[in-house]
């Protein structure tokens, strides 16, 4: 459905002015590691909460605190909970996000304005994460992860806000 909204906008008569910031996902990884460590998450939220690929077997069974800490590798081990978070963890980074970018590239001839945002590398913390479901980002993580997305877009980049 992502290639059939930016044909919308495609074809509309003013989609050379149109402004569209298309943010990649970040890596959610950190989500569920700002709350492995409650009790009320993994035992109430999170059998709730369908995200099979982070949550299922929420209990942190990474051999290590570094291991936990270093999404980006397998340590010896590690168990199957962890391995499969750390192996979305990689198809977010090396699949989809290169998808979303490559295909608004297709797109760059009929809608200049538009650009990719990397947010890969935001890091949540448990003050970024709701009590509610302890997955999705709370006010205080939607703020970080916009505030990250404007300043590192062009729009923003002259943004005193934004330490430049």
């Amino acid at each position: 459905q992502y290639r059939n909204g930016l044909d919308v906008l495609a074809s509309s008569s003013f989609n050379e002015s149109l402004n569209v910031m298309v943010s990649g996902i970040p890596a959610i990884y950190w989500l569920w590691d700002a709350k492995r460590t409650s009790f009320w998450c993994r035992a109430f939220a999170w059998p709730f909460v369908p995200c099979e690929n982070l949550l299922d077997g929420a209990a942190d069974d990474c051999a290590s605190s570094a291991s936990a800490q270093d999404p980006d590798n397998v340590y010896a081990g590690d168990g199957n909970n962890c391995k499969r978070r750390k192996e979305f963890h990689r198809l977010i980074r090396d699949v989809y996000n290169p998808i979303l970018e490559d295909v608004l590239t297709d797109y760059q001839d009929v809608l200049p304005n538009a650009e990719y945002v990397d947010v890969y590398d935001v890091r949540f913390g448990s003050n970024h994460v709701n009590g509610g479901d302890c997955f999705h980002p709370s006010e205080a993580g939607h703020a970080l992860l916009s505030g990250e997305q404007w300043c590192r877009s062009r729009w923003g980049a002259d943004d005193p806000a934004c330490g430049n």
